[in-house]
């Protein structure tokens, strides 16, 4: 997403669309407005979906994120 958010500016300035695969912040649209377009499902829909999928069809009630602040 952040290598999109560099890019998306300079092809808008071009008006070009910009269409990107990989980039998934929900945010990124409204950053970009007019020009830039999503192919895939943002985190915020994948997040949806898998938390769904695992209380429905796992059973799951917990969830726990590992991170690394370096």
């Amino acid at each position: 997403s952040d290598m999109v958010l560099a890019a998306a500016p300079i092809a808008a300035a071009a008006e070009r669309a910009f269409l990107t695969s990989g980039a998934t912040s929900p945010l990124l649209p409204a950053q970009v407005p007019q020009w830039l377009y999503l192919a895939c499902f943002g985190d915020n829909v994948q997040a949806a979906a898998a938390a769904e999928w695992l209380f429905e069809a796992r059973g799951a009630r917990t969830a726990s994120i590992a991170y690394s602040t370096s």
